[in-house]
């Protein structure tokens, strides 16, 4: 499946001056999991937060396990500093959950995206 194809399926908007964007998909039974990360200016960061109605939560939340555990494989450290998670839980009209990290570095802001369709 195609980046294109899975944000839109995830209903997830990327910046269109997104930098560096990586995607990764599995294979499953019911869905696909599936994973991004990309660059972008701190300044677009707002937007992509509102465009893709996503709820801040706390550092130590365990609602974003998975997007930490996908962060660390590609090379974000957990300083405690410049990070902000955010969560789009599951409704009726957007079924799957998604989990967002977003760590920023002077100007700029590396996105790590986990997404993921529930299994009843």
């Amino acid at each position: 499946m195609s980046s294109k194809q899975a944000f839109r399926n995830y209903g997830i908007n990327i910046p269109e001056r997104a930098r560096k964007l990586r995607y990764y998909a599995w294979a499953a039974v019911d869905a696909y999991p599936m994973a991004t990360l990309f660059s972008v200016k701190c300044e677009a960061v707002p937007e992509f937060v509102s465009e893709n109605r996503l709820k801040e939560v706390p550092d130590l939340s365990q609602e974003t396990i998975g997007v930490e555990v996908f962060a660390k494989d590609h090379g974000w450290v957990d300083s405690g500093t410049g990070d902000t998670r955010y969560i789009r839980a599951p409704s009726r009209s957007q079924p799957q959950r998604v989990e967002v990290l977003i760590h920023q570095a002077g100007q700029d802001c590396r996105v790590y995206i986990d997404a993921q369709t529930p299994t009843a």
